[in-house]
């Protein structure tokens, strides 16, 4: 995948951001980065932000271990397995404007749920419905969040910044087998997701330093109002073609 100079300035600043806000919140990443990469360069999604995913996740998670002591996503990680190997012939059939408006369309009625307050009752069917759901759109665009996070929810911050971004590194990985045994990764992707490491570190960096500065009541707001952004702009632009 041969980037050009612009390119790679506008990805590295998207996965910056997306960074950033996974964090921050305990999702976000492909949320936000999934339309922001589709609109830069349809070729960084899924593998290159897939990969980009699990590394992500799993500093999340050892920053948030502590969280860990309870583990609540099983059941829709569970869900997630068999919808994320199931995807693929999605992958194949779609073209790149159909994909960006699922993935637009997706991720804007997550939004739209979580900043409007609806809640679907936590219990393991609807976990596992959500599993289903994230495991499918993790392999179509490296975007599983939108509806485990309509899902779950948990009283401790730490707790449901570790439990989502474990059920994302379960997914990604999911994911990505499914796409190196069908040749649907190759050494292009690792090329790209290895420019756009800096940003990860970066985007860490930064989180680090400011999350501590920020209410925590305006950070998931904030978060959700730019990836309703992000996701209406990669509508309207697959829509115009």
């Amino acid at each position: 995948m041969d980037l050009a100079a612009s390119t790679v300035a506008l990805a590295l600043a998207a996965v910056t951001l997306s960074t950033f806000i996974q964090f921050a919140t305990g999702s976000g990443f492909g949320i936000l980065g999934g339309p922001l990469l589709l609109m830069i360069d349809p070729g960084l999604v899924p593998g290159p932000l897939l990969l980009l995913t699990v590394v992500v996740m799993l500093a999340v998670v050892w920053t948030e271990r502590r969280g860990l002591r309870n583990v609540d996503l099983g059941w829709a990680a569970l869900g997630a397995v068999p919808a994320g190997i199931g995807a693929l012939w999605l992958v194949r059939m779609m073209d790149e404007r159909v994909t960006e408006i699922v993935v637009g369309v997706a991720i804007a009625v997550g939004v739209i749920a979580g900043l409007a307050g609806w809640k679907v009752r936590q219990t393991r069917p609807a976990l596992v419905v959500a599993g289903v759901l994230g495991g499918a759109l993790s392999t179509i665009a490296a975007t599983p969040g939108p509806p485990v996070v309509v899902v779950y929810r948990a009283a401790d911050v730490s707790r449901y910044r570790a439990n989502l971004s474990l059920f994302f590194v379960a997914t990604s990985v999911v994911s990505l087998s499914t796409l190196i045994v069908s040749g649907e990764l190759d050494s292009t992707d690792v090329t790209a997701a290895a420019w756009l490491l800096p940003a990860v570190v970066l985007g860490a960096l930064v989180a680090h330093f400011l999350v501590r500065l920020i209410p925590p009541r305006s950070i998931r707001p904030a978060a959700l109002a730019m990836c309703l952004i992000s996701s209406v702009s990669l509508i309207v632009s697959a829509l115009a073609g």
